[in-house]
This record gives structure tokens, C-alpha cells and sequence, in this order.
């Protein structure tokens, strides 16, 4: 071998070039000292040492003499250099134990070299010998950058080094700000930063109580910061605020999470709310869900809230019926109306009512024109029509699915509560029967069969929320406002400008309104008409508004059911029917 290192009666240099470097800590401590960054960097970039190693393992090109004198390839040697030189608890190539594990990280990972047994496992590594030596240390900073470090490496899902490195800075560093920013920074800067931050709370939260809350201030305030093109960074940030406590509420630093979304809950909100980006707000709105906010919400902040909330709902469901939104947000959107519709004192219910967020046909460009309770039609939707019925949908279930995280009875106090606001809107008293065989079928004898009429015809929503109601309440608590509805339907049909059309189909919406109408009054109808709603679509306007006066009118009027007027009895017209 010895030969090999002559070329034309010359030392190939070349040869020994890698053995001096790594002989360096040794013999010019000094000189490695100055040149040392630049070297790290050096053969760190596009994993050159990896290359490098590859390189001498397969050509034994390099050559160095060990301890005995003799000469022998690096590539023998390197395993051994490892232990007595680098790992040298009190060596100078300690004191960049940050730099020396992020190369042990990458060379480990590194399929060509086969270097994985430095890697910790169950038996004691390395690694595992050097942490008490290391955290004695004085330790130099990173060469290259910790954070871009991690988001760059080639076992992502392999958390080990990364974290043992944190870890250490951690507890080496003795600033309470600093430690806060290294939060700042893995929330902010990191792709995926979950698991560390959840495994470090503990080690920081041990040293510096409270630390996490801080870091939480100082990450909203920068978040608040952004500008709001930068829409991917704060996608960053929601994301992996989101992420932290997707999965539980038991995990280190969720209290701390929870008092401060609890108490910052508008300012948190309004980072998002407004954002151009579906991405940044459906991150948002997790924020707030896995939060957990509302169950101890400030009641100064639950008015404004609730606003902010409900005016976002119905701003989605329009941008999604002109094809601007996903269903996405609509999801995620609709589980945190729900939880936090569930702890508040005031009702989401009451701007739902309200005009200026009426889901009526009047808000489209296009209106709707589809029956769904009736098969035959359906053949007739458009996909445009699909997303309307499915935004009423979507708008009513935020009621119902309170059943599946409350008792029966909260359950049921939560529809009485909804059938409260409506019946608030008039004065229940007894009306007499001639004011309405005075004023049927063109006149409304009363104002509030107007007010629950209408309010019923402009917001489609109301129908499937009533319908829920009227299967947990009894009835007597729910058969007034079917009656102004029915009433409010029969004037609605006979209407000059509505009667003279040949089709309901004309006023699509309202023949659907008026299909539910029916069915609710399922209780009180013989069957033969209740299904008579199948035959609506077919009818005219008049025909329609006939068979609701002359038929079914005339029918219930004589109901016990119908609480309000005065009762007459009429047997033959029961039988009749």
C-alpha cells in the first residue's frame, strides 16, 4: 500500500488531506477554532460529508497513520476517531455539540453509509453516553440554523436529535425571553412543530413556570403583525396552533392554551376571520374549536362574539353558493357555532332571524328553483340548487347537533329555547274565528301571523330548525306558530300578483316552504291530505291557494290543535275528510 502513496516520485498530499482535517482538534486547536463555521457549513451543504464518507468507504482513497505508526484508511479509522476524538467529553470538538449532532443526524440518516447504530435505541448509544458530559458544557451556537435544519431533514417523523438539542438549549440557557422566543420560533417556523413543542413544555415549564403563556402572547402578537399577503405564514402558524391539541386536552401546556384563547378570544378571532385565505381561517376556526374558549367565556365577549361568528357563517354559505368557498371551512366552521352556541347565554339564533342574513332567494343572482320533497322533481336540481339546499341544511343542523354532546334535557331546553325567540315576536292571545272568515284568503287579520309568516317565507333555514323542535316540545307550545305560518301561506297563494301564475313552480322556494307546512300539520291532517303535497308542483298559484283555504283551512279551524281560536265542532266535516 505504501507505494500508492507516490505518484512520479512525489507524495500524493491529496491522500492526507481529509487525516489532517480531522487530526485538527489535535494539533491546531486554534486554527480549527477560526475555520471551523465555515467548514461545518461547507460540508454540511447538499450533505458533502455524506458524500464524502460514501466516497472513502468504497475507495479507501484517504490515508492517515493511526497510533501505531502504521497507515491505514480513514475509512477504518473513522469509527474509532469518532469515540476518542469528537465524542472526547472535554475535547474541543464537543463545545460545537450542536453542530456535531446535527451531522451525526445526517450522516445516520443517510442510507449509503450504514450508520444508523449511532443513532439512540433501546441499548445505550453514542449518544446516550455523551448527554451528561454535553450538558456540562459551554456550549458554541449552531452553525447553520436550527429551525430550517429541521424542516430540511431527511427522517422528519424521527423527532430524537432535534429534540435532545432543544432540550439542551433549554436547559443551558438561563433568559426566560429566550427560552419564550424558542417557542415563538418552533410555532412560527417550523412546518410540522406538534410533537416538539408538546415534548417541551415540560422541560421548560419545570425551569420556568408560566413560560408557555408567555410564549402564546408573544406568538399572537406576532401573528397579529403579519401582513395579511403573507398568507402563508399565518397558514404556518393556525396550522400548528391547531395541531397542538387536536387530538386531546391532556396534553402539557393545554390550560395554559385554553386560559389564553379564553381571554383573547376576539383578537384571536379577528387574525382570520376576514382572511382571503380558506386555509387560514379554516386553521383558525380550529384554533378556537380545540380550544375549548367558550366553556368559560367572559359574558362582556359572548354579544360581540356571536356576531362576529354568525355574520362569517352566512358570508361563507354565500360565497359557496357563487362558488368562492369550500366545504371545508363550512365543517369545521359549523362544529365551533355549535360548541359555542351551546355555553352562551345569547342566542346565535338571533341574528340567524335577522334579515340582513336571510339565506332568500332574493340574495341570488339566480333563484332557486327546485321542490326536494317531492321525487319527480328532483331530476330538476342543478348543482347551484344543491349547495342552496344543502346551506339551509348545513344552517339548521347547527341546532341539532347539540344531541349528540348534551343530556336530553339540555337537549330540549335548547328547542324551547328557539321556540321562545319565535313566540316572543307577537303576544299570544285568543283570536276569534270571524276575524279570520273576515279576512281569509287575501287579508292577514292579525300582526303577528305576519311577523311568524314571514319570518318563516324569507328564511328557509327555519323550517328543518322547527321541524327539530316540534319532536322534543309538546305541542301546545308549537301550534301557534303553525297557524300564523298555515295563515300567512294562505294569503301568500292568493296574492294578486302571485295568484294569476300557472305554476307554483313559479315561486319554487315557497312551494317548498309550503310542502313543510303540510307536513307539520301532519298531527292534525287525515292522511289523504297530507299527501295531497304531492300533487302541489302541478297545481296553479290559485289552485294551490284554494286547496289551503277551502280544504285545509277548513279542516283545522275545527282542531283541538290549533290553540288560539276558538274551537267549533263539525262532525260531519271530520268525516268528510
Amino acid at each position: 500500500m505504501i507505494h500508492t502513496i507516490f505518484v512520479n516520485n512525489r507524495i500524493d498530499f491529496q491522500r492526507f488531506t481529509l487525516g489532517y482535517l480531522l487530526s485538527l482538534p489535535k494539533i491546531s486547536p486554534a486554527l480549527l477554532n477560526e475555520s471551523w463555521s465555515s467548514m461545518f457549513n461547507l460540508i454540511y451543504e447538499n450533505n458533502t460529508a455524506g458524500s464524502i464518507f460514501y466516497h472513502e468507504k468504497n475507495t479507501l482513497s484517504s490515508i492517515a497513520k493511526n497510533k501505531e505508526g502504521e497507515i491505514e484508511p480513514i475509512a477504518h479509522l473513522f469509527s474509532r476517531w469518532l469515540a476518542t476524538v469528537a465524542f472526547d467529553p472535554k475535547g474541543y470538538i464537543m463545545r460545537h455539540a450542536m453542530d456535531v449532532m446535527i451531522m451525526l443526524d445526517t450522516l445516520a440518516y443517510d442510507s449509503r453509509l450504514d450508520l444508523s447504530h449511532l443513532l439512540p435505541t433501546g441499548d445505550r448509544s453514542i449518544l446516550d453516553t455523551l448527554q451528561p458530559s454535553i450538558k456540562q458544557l459551554n456550549l458554541e451556537p449552531a452553525s447553520i440554523d436550527l429551525f430550517d435544519w429541521i424542516n430540511s431533514r431527511t427522517a422528519p417523523n424521527d423527532l430524537r436529535i432535534p429534540l435532545f438539542l432543544l432540550q439542551l438549549i433549554m436547559i443551558n440557557n438561563d433568559s426566560k425571553e429566550y427560552t419564550a422566543n424558542l417557542f415563538v420560533q418552533l410555532i412560527t417556523r417550523l412546518n410540522c412543530a406538534k410533537d416538539l413543542v408538546l415534548k417541551l413544555i415540560p422541560t421548560a415549564e419545570s425551569k420556568w413556570p408560566g413560560i408557555f403563556q408567555i410564549a402564546l402572547e408573544n406568538i399572537f402578537s406576532k401573528t397579529i403583525a403579519i401582513h395579511i399577503a403573507n398568507t402563508t405564514q399565518i397558514e404556518k402558524i393556525l396550522g400548528n396552533l391547531a395541531a397542538l391539541y387536536e387530538d386531546s386536552q391532556k396534553e402539557p401546556g393545554y390550560q395554559a392554551f385554553h386560559a389564553y384563547i379564553n381571554s383573547h378570544s376576539r383578537q384571536v378571532l379577528l387574525v382570520f376571520i376576514n382572511h382571503p385565505s380558506t386555509a387560514c381561517r379554516v386553521m383558525g376556526y380550529r384554533v378556537l374549536n380545540n380550544s375549548k374558549f367558550y366553556q368559560q367565556m367572559n359574558p362582556q365577549d359572548q354579544e360581540h362574539l356571536s356576531q362576529l361568528l354568525v355574520d362569517a357563517w352566512f358570508r361563507h354559505l354565500k360565497g359557496r353558493y357563487f362558488g368562492q368557498e369550500s366545504k371545508d371551512l363550512l365543517y369545521i366552521q359549523q362544529r365551533l357555532n355549535v360548541d359555542t352556541l351551546q355555553q352562551q347565554q345569547s342566542s346565535l339564533f338571533d341574528r340567524i332571524h335577522s334579515k340582513e342574513h336571510a339565506t332568500s332567494q332574493s340574495q341570488a343572482k339566480k333563484p332557486p328553483k327546485f321542490v326536494t320533497l317531492v321525487d319527480i322533481l328532483k331530476q330538476d336540481i342543478d348543482k347551484r340548487d344543491k349547495i342552496y339546499m344543502d346551506n339551509i341544511e348545513q344552517t339548521a343542523s347547527l341546532f341539532d347537533k347539540f344531541k349528540d354532546c348534551v343530556s336530553s334535557e339540555q337537549y330540549s331546553d335548547i328547542h324551547h329555547h328557539i321556540l321562545f325567540f319565535l313566540s316572543s315576536k307577537w303576544s299570544p292571545s285568543a283570536a276569534p274565528m270571524t276575524a279570520y272568515d273576515d279576512a281569509l284568503p287575501r287579508n292577514i287579520p292579525y300582526p303577528w301571523d305576519i311577523t311568524i309568516g314571514s319570518a318563516f317565507k324569507d328564511h328557509p333555514a327555519l323550517f328543518p330548525i322547527f321541524e327539530k323542535c316540534i319532536q322534543v316540545v309538546k305541542p301546545a307550545t308549537t301550534n301557534d306558530i303553525i297557524r300564523s305560518i298555515l295563515v300567512y301561506f294562505i294569503v301568500f297563494w292568493n296574492m294578486k300578483e302571485v295568484v294569476t301564475v300557472p305554476t307554483t313552480l313559479t315561486y319554487a322556494t315557497q312551494l317548498e316552504e309550503t310542502i313543510r307546512l303540510v307536513l307539520l300539520l301532519k298531527p292534525s291532517l287525515p292522511q289523504v291530505l297530507v299527501n295531497s303535497y304531492r300533487l302541489f308542483p302541478f297545481l296553479s298559484a290559485k289552485e294551490l291557494g284554494d286547496l289551503l283555504y277551502q280544504v285545509i283551512w277548513s279542516y283545522v279551524r275545527h282542531s283541538t290543535n290549533i290553540p288560539g281560536i276558538h274551537k267549533t265542532e263539525d262532525k260531519q266535516l271530520v268525516e268528510k275528510y
